[in-house]
């Protein structure tokens, strides 16, 4: 999709541009984050039994804040999914994200910084995940 800037369009055509860029990348990135889902899916066939992924190392982050109008049992059935994908990993951590929703990697950066910086030298030193500090 080529654009021109929005700074040579009439103004009534730039705000709609402005209103209208911002929607269809979000709608990009969704479609994107859908297939590459289903791509995972047929990838990892056959591994959702626990220790299926063998000793790779995984850092599953999951919210501590209860979802905006979700029940008891919708958060504990999702406690217990990010449990379960934790536990492909026999070299796997669970974080709670405790003050944290939904946006996670905005609300607390450092959090997930810290979970991939401990991923990539479990992974570069082949050692497990609760041995780095």
């Amino acid at each position: 999709l080529k654009t021109r800037p929005a700074a040579a369009l009439h103004e009534a055509q730039a705000q709609v541009a402005k209103n209208w860029l911002p929607t269809t990348h979000s709608y990009s990135v969704g479609a994107d984050e859908n297939l590459s889902a289903v791509r995972a899916n047929s990838a990892l066939a056959g591994t959702n039994i626990p220790g299926g992924l063998g000793d790779i190392p995984i850092a599953v982050i999951t919210h501590g804040i209860p979802f905006p109008m979700s029940s008891v049992t919708s958060e504990s059935k999702w406690r217990a999914a990010q449990e379960q994908l934790a536990a492909l990993s026999t070299n796997s951590t669970l974080v709670v994200a405790t003050k944290s929703g939904h946006l996670v990697p905005l609300e607390e950066p450092e959090l997930v910084i810290d979970a991939i910086r401990k991923v990539v030298i479990a992974a570069r030193s082949n050692e497990k995940l609760s041995a780095i500090a």
